[in-house]
């Protein structure tokens, strides 16, 4: 695809541009701009007709207005009437149209019929309408509930010809013209403006058959406008339920009304203005039905099941029982088989004597843990246990061994002599602990212990009052 510029913007930009115009409502504005632009490329001898320059909006004949109520009564349903409908330029189909006796090809003009489920229609005016745009397209999309052919348009004919001629010619190329690409472009964009403008002429000298929102522009085909015309009027709340109480069909639908859509999706030149662009996925689902959660869970289970299937399992191996309840569950559920180190692992392993643990006699009767104990009550569960019974200490129990070479006396230090008569010349060993100074040891522990329980309760003030327990029923 070649890329060009038009006035000073690449070829995107620029249709953005006077489409934003169009939304803007604005639509004067942009056809003036365009028919500046254009007068370089139209006149005689040059690469599109002078007509360009002077075609107005009112040489747009719209015809098929006066059986507009009828057509859109033919798609009303009970509790789902028609709230919308697009006028617009769309694609008439792989198969090629006859000419006139001039040669001419007339436009081909769609219309489509829209609901609230798609947007709500009813709701919205002009101004809300606007929400639902983006530069990528609208909210609504394709979400048409049928496509007919009820308008058409005249008044145009060799416009619309002199556009098709020059688009065969450029696809004909290997090197289409700058200039040929830059006019094409142009002009299909100002054809596409002008129906715009006299869609929205047209409401205001004939009005609609009933309130309705009405958008226009190129439906699918270059350069792609989508603008909208008309919206729900402020008065149109209370009125409209009178028009949508009798929702039934008017006239039976016929087959042959109804479209069947645009052909599969293609990508089109700059000049494509009978080849749809392709429609838009989404790329993410915020939410599902329960068809689609059926669906997807179905799959999720025939995934672990094909996966037990095709892997076997080693003879050696037992298979742990089945878990109650997770039959056919999601693989996240699936119980996995426990992985046995090799033995080589075992090499790294610390070879530390371990001592048998005693056994727990589980019928002892244990007092149960207590739990959200406070400082205090922890204080009061400390007791002092039973002091073991005195032993018999020997001598032979404390006697300091014998070092193994003799310590040299210093020189000039004279011998130790003994305070106490008595002890000169006796063995010293030390005293085996007497069972008075563990009663004194534990008692000066039991004294701190309660000088500590004491400040521990004066830290928030006095100790509440206890509450009287009545005995259980």
């Amino acid at each position: 695809m070649t890329s060009i510029v038009i006035d000073r913007l690449n070829e995107e930009d620029f249709r953005r541009a006077i489409e934003n115009r169009l939304r803007e409502k604005q639509a004067s504005v942009a056809i003036e701009r365009l028919r500046r632009l254009l007068a370089p490329y139209a006149g005689p001898g040059k690469i599109l007709p002078e007509r360009f320059l002077t075609v107005e909006t009112s040489d747009f004949v719209l015809s098929g207005w006066e059986a507009l109520d009828e057509s859109i009564r033919r798609y009303d349903r009970p509790g789902s009437p028609i709230t919308a409908i697009s006028i617009a330029f769309g694609w008439p189909g792989e198969e090629p149209r006859p000419r006139d006796a001039a040669g001419h090809l007339s436009p081909y003009l769609e219309t489509r019929y829209f609901t609230d489920a798609a947007f709500p229609f009813s709701e919205s005016t002009r101004d809300d309408l606007l929400d639902g745009y983006s530069s990528y397209g609208c909210t609504w999309g394709d979400d048409c509930e049928a496509t007919d052919t009820a308008l058409s348009v005249g008044g145009i004919d060799d416009l619309h010809t002199a556009l098709t001629d020059l688009e065969e010619v450029l696809l004909g190329s290997d090197s289409p013209d700058e200039d040929g690409l830059r006019a094409g472009s142009l002009g299909a964009c100002l054809l596409s403006a002008l129906l715009v403008q006299a869609v929205s002429e047209q409401i205001d000298q004939h009005g609609l058959p009933r309130p309705l929102c009405v958008m226009s522009g190129s439906s699918g085909v270059y350069p792609f406008f989508d603008a909208p015309v008309a919206g729900m009027p402020v008065e149109a709340p209370p009125a409209t339920p009178e028009w949508f109480e009798d929702a039934s069909p008017a006239v039976p639908v016929m087959p042959e009304d109804i479209s069947q859509g645009a052909p599969a999706c293609r990508y089109s030149s700059l000049l494509m203005t009978g080849i749809p662009r392709a429609k838009k996925r989404a790329v993410l689902v915020l939410e599902e039905d329960a068809d689609e959660m059926a669906s997807r869970i179905a799959r999720l289970r025939s995934n672990d099941e094909t996966a037990e299937q095709d892997q076997p399992v080693p003879a050696e191996d037992h298979a742990e029982p089945p878990v109650p309840g997770l039959s056919g569950a999601s693989p996240l559920l699936v119980k996995k088989h426990p992985v046995k180190l090799p033995d080589e692992c075992d090499a790294f392993a610390p070879s530390l004597p371990v001592s048998p643990e005693p056994p727990v006699d589980a019928t002892a009767d244990a007092e149960p843990v207590p739990v959200n104990l406070d400082a205090d009550d922890w204080l009061k569960r400390l007791t002092l246990g039973p002091l073991e019974p005195e032993r018999g200490w020997s001598a032979q129990e404390f006697a300091v061994p014998e070092p193994t070479m003799a310590a040299k006396d210093p020189a000039g230090v004279p011998p130790v002599q003994a305070d106490l008569p008595g002890e000169a010349g006796a063995q010293t060993t030390p005293a085996p602990p007497r069972r008075t100074e563990l009663r004194a040891a534990m008692a000066a522990v039991s004294s701190v212990l309660s000088q500590i329980r004491a400040l521990w309760r004066g830290r928030n003030g006095p100790a509440p009052t206890p509450r009287k327990r009545f005995p259980p029923r």
